[in-house]
């Protein structure tokens, strides 16, 4: 986003001979895999080696010269790290074999004068401000006797988990070169969605017709359905932008199989929290769109379902039929009673540690001491609460400043930028920034 950002002028001939060369060497193999996952019970071990070491091996050999192939390699590789963890020995799997290679790149660019470190990077500061926190969230739990052999036990594959967006931030800030190649990342990025959206389709047509809802919700590559759902939602964003920019041309028609194909992936996560980030991720994009444009859409969308309220799914009427029985009835089903328990404890837990918070995983360590009735959830599902409990209040303005730069970032790409398919971007920054604000509280 930063790199589209920095030129006002159309980038000529970004797509070309270095997109279809990346996509023919690093979609082909993965591509080959979803064609077999998908007709198979499972990818033959074998065959996944195989393929990954040659893959791997090409990588290696072409990371020091072409970096984009190992950025799209990573890119469509990650949704499907938990599907396909490539596992070699422990602790040595597809994903740190693929940061390592990340690292390498990275080191060799710096060392040829071809990159930096926080030099134009929009907020990298503010990202290296949120990234110390983090460790000083590490050093608070130690302190604590019982959070020290817990972190040693469980806490240290987590916080590798949540350290790695930083390594993936500053390499991809500093590796992607040129507003041309930021343009290809973000094709990259659009097709990784499609990848991993298949085998959430394929999940999905073996769940169906399944007795309750906790059965049918598919948990997608990723293997959670929340996050699943936030995943679509975020993704989707580009899509949505590229149609409503679009919406005139008869190309985009084409689009309307797959919005619909993700709006039924979406349904079938249950996901409430992912329902309201799309809501609110469609209205970003219609209203930076025009304010007409969004007030024709919202009035015609108002009048379809007034007139014609069966078009509402049923998977989604029965899942926020779930949260309340009856219209005037507060009665909440367990999950929800359960997040309320553990956003009140979550609140007093961060009330009395304000600056250093808990430290990293202390909120499933102590929420026991906060909560009236005992709650079997560890995760506060609010991640505004989950940094405030953890890593104090300012790690959480932190997180907030960064949520309102990419808004910018994305606005200023939207408004300023002339080539056609970065305002695409832009205006796709602008829907996702508003599902992840909204997603964010649940």
């Amino acid at each position: 986003m930063a790199a589209i950002a920095q030129t006002g002028n159309p980038v000529l001939h970004w797509g070309g001979r270095p997109l279809w060369t990346t996509l023919a060497l690093i979609g082909t193999p993965i591509c080959a895999i979803v064609l077999i996952a998908t007709t198979m019970d499972s990818v033959p071990p074998g065959l996944l080696y195989g393929v990954a070491s040659i893959l791997g091996i090409t990588l290696v050999i072409s990371s020091v010269s072409n970096n984009e192939w190992l950025l799209a390699a990573l890119i469509l590789y990650l949704p499907l790290s938990k599907l396909m963890p490539a596992i070699i020995a422990p602790g040595l799997n597809g994903t740190n074999i693929l940061l390592i290679l990340l690292l390498i790149a990275w080191a060799t660019a710096a060392q040829r004068g071809q990159c930096g470190f926080l030099e134009g990077i929009r907020y990298g500061r503010l990202m290296m401000l949120f990234s110390v926190l983090s460790l000083v969230s590490v050093l608070t739990i130690l302190r604590d006797p019982l959070g020290k052999s817990f972190f040693m036990d469980e806490g240290i594959t987590q916080f590798k988990g949540w350290f790695d967006q930083f390594i993936l931030f500053f390499a991809f800030a500093n590796l992607i070169s040129n507003g041309a190649m930021a343009r290809r990342i973000v094709i990259y990025c659009m097709l990784g969605s499609v990848i991993a959206e298949a085998f959430g389709f394929l999940e999905f047509l073996g769940k169906q017709g399944l007795s309750s809802i906790e059965k049918s919700r598919i948990l997608g590559p990723v293997g959670q359905p929340n996050n699943f759902g936030a995943f679509i939602v975020y993704n989707l964003s580009p899509f949505i932008a590229l149609f409503i920019l679009n919406y005139r041309k008869w190309y985009v028609l084409l689009l309307i199989p797959y919005l619909l194909l993700s709006l039924k992936l979406l349904l079938a996560t249950f996901s409430r929290g992912a329902y309201l980030g799309l809501v609110m991720a469609g209205a970003s994009a219609t209203f930076f769109r025009g304010l007409v444009f969004s007030g024709v859409i919202a009035a015609a969308g108002a009048i379809l379902l007034f007139n014609f309220p069966d078009l509402v799914p049923s998977s989604l009427r029965d899942r926020m039929g779930s949260t309340s029985s009856g219209y005037y009835s507060q009665v909440y089903d367990a999950s929800t009673n359960s997040r309320l328990v553990l956003w009140e404890a979550a609140a007093e837990m961060t009330a009395e540690n304000p600056i250093l918070g808990a430290g990293f995983m202390g909120f499933p360590l102590r929420k026991s001491q906060y909560t009236d009735v005992p709650v079997e959830e560890t995760d506060p599902h609010n991640m505004y609460l989950f940094i405030s409990t953890q890593m104090g209040v300012p790690a959480l303005i932190v997180f907030l400043l960064l949520l309102f730069g990419f808004f910018r970032c994305s606005l200023l790409v939207y408004r300023t930028a002339d080539d056609p398919f970065a305002r695409v971007i832009g205006l796709g920054g602008l829907a996702m920034i508003a599902g992840v604000v909204s997603i964010n509280m649940f």
